[in-house]
């Protein structure tokens, strides 16, 4: 799917009176990468150098002084179109805190939590919706890979903070490893828990991910790596956002197998990421030969070092 058909997708799910400035701006804009909506709250646009705002005359607007305010019934609405009126069906993924809508865009849920038996059995009083845009920016894939195929080409963890292009650089990474990178077709497999990476639908990727790729789609990470290197004899496994101890495992389980990874974390810094217990427990396996910290804001998608582990 199109950038310029997931903007028109999500601009529909808005009331009228906001999507033709929101298309204006997510047109002009290119480095727009969220859309904010909060009850009582300004409609909030967010790129890598400005804040923007639209105003009750469906005009940008660079001061929440001169901005639109989102009624409660406005964000209800939103909400119901976002579930396609049908909020039991995303009740996994919205008990996690998001949807992913066609073509890979993630919608981030701030709302209240109904508790039972001390877990989460519903959300209730959507509060706000964090609108996460899917664009097509550059990435440091190559550089990333050249540094790898200089090792012989051991796994390696991506690290940086949230919106540093992660995601992005894993599927361009998996796109040239699948696609005859350096003289070879690997065999890739992307385990896609929360649908973002490859975006599927009806069995075919929204994304470019080469000619030698499978697609896991909304399989809990532990499971979806271990049912890959059961069935579907890659050489390589990509993941997206690995941090539990017991994903951490699986990824271990792997690698024992002969599975070469690349996988991303959270993480601001390498030194941020050695305080996590999950990342010096992948390190200590002595498979993973780097971590490759991305930059964010105007250094999106950069390289900003490149450790040997």
């Amino acid at each position: 799917m199109k950038v310029n058909e997931i903007c028109a997708g999500i601009t529909a799910l808005f009331p009228q009176k906001y999507q033709a400035a929101l298309q204006k701006a997510l047109a002009r804009h290119e480095d727009i990468y969220e859309i904010r909506v909060r009850k009582q709250q300004p409609l909030v646009l967010l790129s890598a150098n400005n804040t923007y705002f639209i105003s009750a005359a469906g005009e940008l607007v660079f001061s929440p002084m001169n901005a639109a305010v989102i009624a409660p019934e406005e964000i209800e609405s939103i909400f119901a179109k976002l579930c396609r009126y049908s909020v039991y069906s995303f009740k996994e993924s919205l008990n996690e805190g998001y949807v992913t809508l066609p073509g890979g865009a993630r919608v981030g849920i701030a709302a209240s939590a109904v508790v039972k038996n001390g877990e989460i059995s519903a959300v209730k009083e959507i509060a706000a919706l964090n609108f996460r845009i899917v664009r097509a920016v550059k990435t440091a894939a190559g550089e990333v890979l050249e540094a790898l195929k200089n090792a012989h080409f051991p796994s390696a963890i991506i690290i940086g903070a949230p919106c540093s292009g992660k995601t992005t650089l894993l599927r361009e990474a998996c796109r040239l490893l699948s696609s005859g990178y350096s003289g070879m077709y690997q065999k890739c497999t992307v385990v896609d828990e929360r649908g973002e990476l490859a975006a599927m639908h009806g069995g075919i990727a929204g994304f470019e991910l080469g000619a030698n790729t499978d697609v896991l789609s909304f399989f809990p990470k532990p499971v979806g790596i271990l049912n890959a290197v059961r069935t579907l004899s890659p050489d390589w496994i990509i993941a997206d956002e690995i941090g539990s101890l017991q994903e951490c495992r699986s990824v271990l389980q792997g690698l024992n197998s002969g599975v070469r990874f690349l996988i991303s974390m959270h993480a601001g810094s390498i030194a941020q990421a050695k305080r996590k217990a999950q990342f010096r427990l992948l390190c200590e396996s002595g498979d993973f030969g780097a971590v490759i910290c991305l930059g964010s804001g105007k250094n999106l998608g950069k390289v900003e070092e490149i450790e040997p582990i």
